[in-house]
């Protein structure tokens, strides 16, 4: 868990991502992902929160709204963690416990939007 200063911090130098020319795909080809993402997943150990979001994209794409936008929050719910997937800020699709999964972070908040998972300071764009 990091302290209040470190988080601020980071939170900074990720809101200085935009507008991404750098995309990794991730096996199966189910997305790709930012450089932010990258950066993130590094910094705070969360490549099995882009594994799960990966995951469960059989799922999202069934449904229409999601398969244009998807807004991912991984927070704390009274004492359990859960990533929810949702359609906007108010409408979930669906909810997944986490357990006990590494985070440095109590909150992370990414989209995917036509198929490319991103920070919310980056802007959309498809990959060449």
């Amino acid at each position: 868990m990091m302290d209040l200063m470190e988080e601020d911090a980071l939170r900074r130098q990720l809101a200085q991502f935009r507008r991404s020319e750098e995309f990794y795909p991730h096996p199966p080809h189910a997305l790709v992902y930012t450089a932010g993402v990258r950066f993130l997943a590094e910094r705070c150990g969360l490549f099995w929160l882009i594994d799960l979001i990966a995951v469960w994209q059989w799922r999202a794409l069934r449904d229409p709204d999601l398969a244009i936008f998807q807004l991912w929050e991984l927070q704390r719910i009274g004492t359990r963690r859960i990533l929810l997937c949702k359609r906007d800020s108010d409408n979930v699709a669906f909810a997944l416990p986490v357990g006990d999964r590494h985070s440095a972070l109590e909150y992370v908040s990414l989209f995917v939007q036509f198929g490319v998972l991103m920070l919310p300071s980056e802007k959309s764009r498809a990959p060449r």
